[in-house]
């Protein structure tokens, strides 16, 4: 029963001393660009024994690996950490707050459906461009703008004169 006791305990602290206090650090994190207010959604995530920072989730762009150090990760020797609540990222100029898989989910599926609405508008615009008075184009314009969503750039939608 000792022998069994023993056992345990060893097995408890051998686990325990493998754990990685790094697992923290996983997560999807949102924040702002500081120079254009836009929104970025970044994820730290976990591939084998390797930590990666992804700078855009959405795009998937900006991949980098992250090395273990003591005091935890870094890249090039600025330091990735979290707060002790864990609910805020620090790396380098992002500060970002934590969100769930959910809201990442929605960001991209908000985005699927303003490049199709941008791409309808810009469907109308094109069938619309030539055809109708300067007036009408002017007031359609006005509406146009009205019906746009972020990020949405028409070719051809401006103010007649």
């Amino acid at each position: 029963m000792k022998i069994r006791l023993a056992s345990t305990i060893a097995l408890t602290l051998a686990i325990s001393a493998c754990s990685d206090n790094n697992e923290s650090t996983i997560g999807i994190y949102k924040h702002n660009v500081a120079l254009t207010g836009t929104e970025i959604i970044s994820e730290v995530k976990k591939d084998g024994d390797t930590y990666i920072f992804v700078g855009d989730a959405i795009k998937n762009k900006n991949v980098i690996a992250l090395s273990k150090t003591p005091d935890g990760l870094s890249y090039n020797n600025i330091p990735l950490k979290v707060s002790e609540d864990g609910n805020t990222l620090y790396f380098g100029k992002i500060t970002g707050t934590r969100v769930d898989a959910n809201y990442l989910s929605e960001r991209i599926t908000t985005i699927e459906n303003n490049k199709k609405i941008c791409a309808e508008l810009q469907a109308e615009v094109d069938k619309n461009e030539k055809t109708m008075p300067k007036e009408q184009w002017n007031d359609y314009n006005k509406l146009l703008k009205t019906k746009t969503p972020d990020g949405c750039h028409i070719i051809g939608a401006g103010m007649r004169w």
